[in-house]
């Protein structure tokens, strides 16, 4: 339940505050309104029955909410890799795709699945729009991706993906079929899904960038890149090992995202979205928690499957994941609460 898990869990009891609460310009105030809803709503909906048929008496509920996230959290992941299979089955055959899904279940940010953190949501539903991707519902994809949106801040990449892999598929007619109506409802639904959220909270405050005022109460920027050069420049600071552990799984996975963009055995969107998320996180904030939020970025299992040939292979590799994700959950989660968040 710790750091962001402590918002959620807010949220969930609390809801979102007057939009005046988060100050004026030179004093900007934390609020929940840096998270979007439906997480948080989900875990509050799956606590009232196990209010009542566990935790039962009053004055719980907070104990209550926090399981409830827990759960909501690990079950979405599980089912993630389940769907992860699935979608990949149909491009690598049954071994290739189990290799896949355990991979990545297996990242170095994985244990981010066992706390009140919203990845395994937005996993499962990033993943089931590539599933539907695959299958060639074009419109489902979107509806999805536009979910996740309502889950996480972090969808535009695979909005954008969605958008250049349809209108690739409509003038190419490569992969699966199109019509341009579709490709057009498809390309709404998708910007519709980037931008979202902070649409939610610029009518709520009533005004254009509000939430780009309620993320200044961290000190984050709007301007693109600008955080990540700050970062940059500013240097490991008090945290010289999450520092240079966050740089180079950033570095790793950009790689990576580059690779299989070139890779034309799968498709576009999948191609795109694993080279478009690092691109994404470059441009709003390189942080701490950058591991983290890669989490949903499948360029690098993909291209780990390619390495193995047989079982010492995908032993040798698990044991080298075992070691990274050893040293995030003792960098980051072991740590004390003034440390980074994960």
């Amino acid at each position: 339940m710790s750091w962001d898990g402590g918002w959620y869990l807010n949220a969930a009891n609390h809801g979102y505050p007057n939009h005046d609460a988060i100050g004026t310009t030179d004093a900007r105030v934390q609020t929940t309104w840096a998270w979007p809803p439906m997480y948080w709503l989900i875990g509050r909906a799956v606590s009232i029955p196990l209010q009542t048929l566990v935790f039962g008496p009053l004055g719980q509920e907070t104990r209550g909410l926090s399981f409830s996230l827990l759960l909501v959290n690990v079950t979405c992941a599980l089912l993630a890799a389940v769907v992860l299979f699935v979608a990949m089955r149909q491009l690598l055959g049954v071994r290739g795709s189990v290799i896949v899904a355990l991979l990545w279940a297996a990242g170095p940010a994985s244990p981010i699945f066992l706390m009140a953190y919203t990845e395994g949501l937005m996993a499962l539903l990033v993943f089931a729009a590539l599933w539907a991707v695959i299958k060639g519902h074009w419109l489902g994809a979107s509806l999805l991706l536009l979910g996740a949106s309502l889950v996480k801040s972090s969808s535009p990449p695979f909005a954008l993906a969605l958008i250049i892999a349809v209108w690739i598929a409509y003038f190419t007619g490569k992969g699966p079929v199109v019509s341009r109506s579709r490709a057009l409802v498809t390309t709404f639904i998708a910007v519709l899904a980037a931008v979202a959220w902070p649409l939610i909270v610029g009518i709520a405050f009533g005004r254009f960038g509000a939430l780009a005022e309620v993320h200044a109460a961290w000190g984050r920027t709007s301007i693109p890149f600008r955080d990540t050069l700050a970062a940059i420049y500013r240097g490991p600071g008090n945290f010289p090992a999450q520092w240079l552990f966050s740089i180079a799984i950033v570095v790793v996975i950009t790689v990576t995202g580059i690779l299989l963009l070139r890779d034309r055995n799968y498709p576009w969107y999948l191609r795109l979205s694993g080279f478009l998320l690092p691109v994404f996180l470059l441009f709003m904030s390189i942080s701490l928690s950058a591991p983290r939020l890669l989490v949903l970025d499948l360029s690098l299992p993909v291209l780990e499957r390619k390495f193995i040939k047989g079982l010492r292979a995908f032993v040798f590799i698990m044991v080298i994941l075992l070691v990274v994700r050893s040293l995030w959950i003792y960098l980051f989660p072991g740590g004390t609460l003034g440390d980074p968040a994960p």
